[in-house]
């Protein structure tokens, strides 16, 4: 595990973070104000960020996948089955497609579960959140059902 000297020694900013899968951004919170927004990118289908309320348990700087072998730099693990806040690439190719497509595209683009971050993002949260935070993530809106015309 890596020391970070200034959080690990009580100097840190954020006391609460706030995922909303619906907006894909990330909120960094000191008290009840937010302090820092992030755009971000979540699980695609079939892999989604699952909603609930988390603690951050261990951080580290560089960090590999045990699983897929991806990096996940600037790691902040918020559940025992791996899943973390880390930089990402996604981010950047999500946000290229929302321009280009005009919507959110969750769908195809997305991650195995974990919150990612552009790199610049991801180390400055990395930075001033300590081992200990709580981490909110936000549960989907399901899409508007939709009604069919009753057949004569």
């Amino acid at each position: 595990m890596d020391f970070d000297a200034r959080t690990d020694l009580g100097e840190h900013m954020v006391d609460k973070i706030e995922v909303n899968v619906d907006r894909q951004k990330l909120y960094a919170y000191t008290g009840s104000s937010v302090i820092r927004e992030f755009d971000c990118v979540t699980g695609r289908i079939g892999k989604s960020t699952e909603p609930g309320i988390f603690t951050i348990l261990r951080k580290h700087q560089k960090y590999v996948s045990k699983t897929y072998g991806a990096r996940m730099d600037y790691a902040m693990f918020f559940t025992t089955d791996g899943k973390a806040i880390h930089q990402s690439q996604l981010v950047w190719i999500r946000s290229m497609a929302m321009v280009y497509i005009g919507e959110n595209v969750i769908g195809p683009i997305g991650s195995h579960g974990c919150v990612g971050l552009t790199e610049n993002d991801a180390k400055w949260l990395f930075g001033e959140t300590p081992v200990g935070t709580i981490v909110e993530v936000l549960p989907a809106t399901p899409p508007p059902a939709t009604s069919t015309p009753p057949v004569e």
